[in-house]
């Protein structure tokens, strides 16, 4: 699985509710393995958390191809 940071736009995956400060942190509880499994189930494999004020993209890395990630890829930055 891969996280990419990236700036906020247009045409973003879906995501679940989150709050303000810790973001999407609170739902992946302490087995966060099968929290984000859970969560891609009702999302789709590609999806839009907030880990603290940081929004990351969660791409798995069977969904890892040019063709079906064109329309995020320009809002995509790497991490350092």
């Amino acid at each position: 699985m891969d996280f990419i940071t990236f700036r906020y736009g247009k045409n973003l995956p879906p995501s679940p509710w989150k709050l303000p400060v810790i973001g999407n942190l609170h739902q992946l509880g302490s087995h966060p393995h099968r929290a984000l499994q859970a969560l891609s189930q009702k999302y789709g494999p590609v999806m839009h958390l907030h880990f603290g004020s940081v929004p990351t993209l969660i791409v798995p890395t069977h969904v890892d191809s040019p063709g079906r990630l064109s329309h995020v890829l320009p809002l995509c930055s790497p991490l350092p």
